[in-house]
């Protein structure tokens, strides 16, 4: 590029640059080739295909207006086309790469002329060629405007068109001032063709400069031949060079550009701003023709009435069930995964759905994607298992606990389906991955919870009535059904459906049943066997074992039941050895899962039980395993389902516990026992997730119950899936950073030799006991108080909402020196002017650290004064990151012998591998780990034993709050060391 483009994009907003002709010629030769195939294969879009995201091909019409006289493939996030031809991935893979080189170079020549760093889009906005969307579209011959005026939601735009070198552009205008400013005129841009590109302004960078760099607002408008045939065949090339989703949109720090204000937006948020206002944009003038089109006709409505047009409006609000899916919807949402000691990752992916009991289990389509059954929620809930996104799909259906769980089967028209099994629903739902149908069909009546799993067998499904009557009968082939067996009375009667793989019969285990429940396929028949007290919610369905037997999971049972399909036998065991939890009295809800491990052995997964049980179904031993789980942050109802993963570990999915249950059978403890932990999370909240899927992938995805998102479990070696959100990441996968933690204080020290000469204040030493190193409890809600605090922050120190501290993302480049104080002095200010969280605070200190204090001096009888630092300081420390906090004592920065402090995690520290740690003596050198967790505070001497905070190498964020006590006699209030600034401010306490 012999000279800079800036001058050409200031004027005009767009240039033409020369580029390789061989390289644009190839892939259009390409193309045109393949176009053929593409329009005979499965590329077409559905009507709610992410234009954001997409990938494939499209027809004429396809995903938008602006596509309703060209046809073409486009390609998202670094994809390359689906293609049968090598040969066409190849060439269009080398276009990509010299369109993002040439983007390189005009951006840099932009910089240079704001006189910023070199690559300052690189490093602002994320990658250019993962973040770049582009297509190549093919126009059909029509004449006139084919294209209406627009602008790019991108930095730059670069255009290559098919044809010899200076051919012109075919159509291509763009509006610019017209001479003596006049007004403004559509030009013709020139200089197309190949060995040249266009390069057009986009309306991203006008935003961000405030306007010095103007949009190019251009069209397409196709002319015949001065022979009078029809326009010559178009096909071009366009690259959107973009920022990624959460790069933050503004003003770039240039002299030329002072003054200027910007809103700062993420540019995903901004996206689906502009998309929204182009909807309604559109209605209006969809709207406007048709009055116009009215009024030629002569046609003449009526004015409506108040009344009539308020009775309009409720209608339409009821008919219109299907909500209009967003024209540019999220890029994947994608969160840092948290690892395990034993290199399995949780990661929390999708887009968030509101609501509480969602989706009740789920099945890998066909297609391999993940389908989600609605309970509560409105749609079904579609999982990419390769890319991480998540979509609703199909029409919108009302009501609670409409369907749970489902069964495969192939159906009439020879495709894998879905079926959801009717619970509150009365009808049953299909979905057939294959076609993206999503239906329903039967009419089963308004009985509510009538069936609880089912089976597939001789070609039908059969599914298991909970308060139903009959056994429900679905035949795939033709979407019918019928019943069979019963009537059966009662309430929760069986649950689950479990396949006896000697006889071809499918057992409900009895829940409040006096009898197990089997059904024969074969002959339709069925029969209750086996003879139990009613009701009690004995056991919570099951699962078969590697012999084939069937073994039902004790709810509130006190033993197993098995099943033997092959004698028939069927009998009880381990009587007194599954127990309930010490929290419960009564015995009940033990265990609501199971799963077969590889081992042979069968494992229960703990509902409200402490402890896994082992169940070898050779010998009928039972026994618990693995270490107590009572003093989990929830201990009721804490797992209920759970998988067995490529790796051979045992993943539970948790419903109220706070971590991922891991058991572990291949890797025994020295006492012969599986390992049994806890990972990921902490997830707080109740009802998280329930039930699950394994994916193509090998990776393990739990439904959203009550969480808004998906919970992804990825065991040792599998796939984890890249990150796209969290702190700014730089290229090393490191958040940009100078240092490691942003706090809530303006306190420092200024070097001296004042300082470095000053001895310190007066006073008593304070006796051995008082600065012993100590670890107890507090009772007080900190954690929520600051979390509720924390969230006033968010637009202006953090990105984006959060549910749980761990999950808090700074703005930005908070951890930068240069923004460092503009962070720094609005946390400072946010945490010193909340009241509610001072008084639970205060409270927390007269009720808890200075009693404590007081028996550590002794006792005294006299009433003695602490001096109290409020605010107390607020420390968040994100990653993932290599910087880490040094080793130092608190001397150093002007805090006396006097003082003891107290610090207070309030993130899970297996959440981020990281915590505080401690000298063991004075200058001894030897550090170790607080052992320290949320609710629990640690006491130490932090004046004189150095301490420091290791890097945080996860994807999650640290948040901890400290503050020191001065006791009197021993702590000098009017002393401040020289070169102090801003010294912590004290509250007098007397006890």
């Amino acid at each position: 590029m012999p000279s800079s483009p800036v001058p050409s994009l200031l004027l005009t907003s767009y240039c033409t640059l020369s580029t390789s002709p061989t390289t644009s010629l190839s892939c259009f030769s390409s193309f045109k080739s393949e176009l053929p195939l593409l329009r005979s294969g499965s590329h077409g879009y559905v009507d709610d295909s992410s234009s954001d995201t997409a990938k494939g091909y499209h027809t004429f019409g396809g995903m938008s207006q602006y596509n309703s006289e060209r046809e073409g493939i486009i390609f998202s996030r670094g994809s390359l086309p689906s293609s049968s031809s090598p040969l066409f991935r190849s060439r269009c893979l080398e276009l990509r790469r010299s369109a993002i080189s040439l983007s390189h170079t005009i951006l840099n020549s932009i910089s240079t002329h704001l006189k910023l760093p070199e690559n300052y889009f690189e490093s602002s906005f994320g990658d250019l060629e993962y973040n770049c969307q582009w297509h190549i579209k093919r126009y059909n011959d029509k004449e006139g405007v084919v294209l209406p005026m627009h602008t790019d939601p991108s930095l730059i735009s670069i255009l290559m068109h098919d044809f010899e070198e200076g051919g012109g552009c075919d159509g291509l205008e763009v509006l610019v001032e017209e001479e003596g400013g006049k007004g403004k005129v559509w030009r013709e841009v020139e200089g197309g063709g190949w060995g040249k590109c266009n390069v057009l302004v986009g309306s991203v960078m006008e935003r961000i400069t405030g306007g010095y760099f103007k949009a190019s607002r251009h069209r397409v408008r196709r002319r015949s031949s001065s022979s009078g045939s029809p326009p010559r065949e178009r096909v071009v090339a366009t690259f959107f060079i973009r920022p990624s989703e959460k790069a933050v949109l503004r003003l770039p720090p240039s002299p030329l550009l002072e003054g200027k204000k910007v809103k700062e937006m993420e540019f995903g948020a901004w996206l689906r701003r502009t998309a929204r206002n182009y909807e309604r944009h559109k209605a209006r003038a969809v709207e406007k023709v048709i009055k116009k089109e009215e009024k030629a006709k002569g046609v003449v409505k009526p004015a409506s009435s108040s009344s009539e047009k308020s009775q309009k409006t409720k209608k339409n609000k009821k008919k219109n069930f299907s909500p209009l899916p967003p024209s540019v919807p999220n890029t994947p949402k994608i969160d840092s995964p948290v690892y395990s000691p034993c290199g399995s990752a949780c990661q929390i992916i999708g887009d968030e759905i509101t609501g509480q009991e969602k989706y009740l289990g789920g099945d890998c389509g066909s297609d391999g994607r993940i389908y989600a059954i609605p309970g509560c929620a409105r749609q079904v809930l579609r999982i990419d298992c390769e890319t991480g996104v998540t979509d609703l799909i199909g029409p919108v259906f009302e009501g609670d606990f409409k369907w749970l769980r489902s069964v495969k089967a192939v159906d009439g028209d020879g495709n894998e389906a879905i079926y959801g099994l009717p619970c509150h629903a009365d009808s049953v739902l299909k979905i057939v991955p294959a076609t993206g149908e999503v239906k329903t069909f039967g009419d089963l009546g308004g009985q509510m919870w009538k069936y609880h799993g089912g089976n597939l067998a001789e070609g039908r499904i059969w599914c298991i009535p909970q308060k139903a009557k009959r056994v429900l009968v679905i035949n795939p082939q033709d979407d019918s059904i019928s019943y069979v067996g019963g009537p059966f009375e009662g309430e929760c009667k069986w649950y689950g459906g479990l396949p006896g793989k000697a006889d071809g019969c499918i057992y409900g285990m009895p829940q409040c049943s006096h009898g197990v429940l089997k059904i024969n396929p074969k002959i339709a028949t069925v029969d209750i066997i086996g003879s139990f007290p009613e009701g009690g919610h004995k056991w919570h369905g099951g699962l078969v074992d590697a012999n084939g037997d069937i073994l039902a999971i004790p709810a509130n049972a006190d033993s197993c039941l098995k099943v033997c399909p092959s004698t028939g036998e069927i009998k009880v065991f381990g009587e007194g050895k599954v127990r309930t939890g010490k929290h419960r009295d009564d015995g009940k809800y033990k265990f609501l899962g199971g799963v077969l491990g590889v081992d042979g052995n069968v494992y229960f997964i703990p509902s409200d039980s402490d402890r896994v049980v082992q169940v070898n179904p050779k010998t009928e031993e039972v026994r618990e395993v693995g270490p107590s789980l009572e003093n989990e942050i929830y201990v009721e109802n804490k797992w209920q389902n759970g998988f067995s993963a490529e790796d051979g570990s045992i993943y539970a999915v948790p419903l109220k516990g706070a971590n991922v249950l891991c058991i572990r059978p291949h890797k025994l403890t020295e006492s012969g026992e599986p390992e049994v932990s806890v990972i990921g999370g902490p997830y707080l909240g109740l009802n998280k997730w329930e039930g699950g899927v394994v994916g193509p992938d090998g990776a393990c995805y739990c439904m959203p119950l009550g969480h808004r998102r998906v919970l992804r479990i990825s065991p040792p070696g599998g796939v984890v899936l890249k990150a796209t959100t969290g702190n700014t990441v730089g290229k090393r996968g490191e958040i940009v950073a100078d240092m490691a933690v942003l706090r809530s204080s303006n306190h420092t020290t200024k070097y001296s030799k004042a300082r470095k000469n000053d001895k310190g204040p007066v006073g008593e030493p304070l006796p051995p006991a008082a600065l012993e190193q100590a670890t107890f409890a507090y009772p007080h809600g900190l954690r929520s108080t600051i979390t509720k605090m924390l969230k006033a922050g968010v637009g202006d120190i953090f990105e984006g909402d959060f549910e749980v501290l761990e999950d808090i993302t700074l703005q930005g480049r908070g951890l930068m020196k240069k923004d460092k104080g503009k962070s720094q002095k609005t946390l400072t200010a946010l945490v010193a002017a909340d009241e509610e969280f001072l008084a639970t605070f205060d409270a927390f200190v007269d009720e808890a650290i200075i009693p404590y204090l007081k028996r550590k001096l002794g006792g005294h009888e006299n009433t003695l004064k602490f001096y109290v630092q409020r605010p107390p300081t607020v420390r968040i420390q994100p990653g993932p990151s290599s910087k880490s906090v040094r080793p130092h004592c608190d001397a150093e920065y002007g805090h006396q012998p006097g003082e003891v402090n107290f610090w207070l995690p309030l993130t899970d520290p297996k959440a981020t591998s990281t915590t505080l740690w401690v000298e063991t003596e004075v200058e001894g050198g030897e550090y170790k780990a607080l052992e320290c967790g949320v609710g629990e505070v640690a006491a130490f001497w932090g004046t004189k034993l150095r301490h420091y905070v290791p890097c945080n190498e996860s994807g999650r964020s640290r948040v901890s709050i400290d503050f020191r006590v001065g006791v009197e006699g021993h702590f000098d209030p009017e002393w401040s060391m020289k070169g102090t600034v801003d010294d912590h401010n004290r509250r007098v306490v007397e006890m």
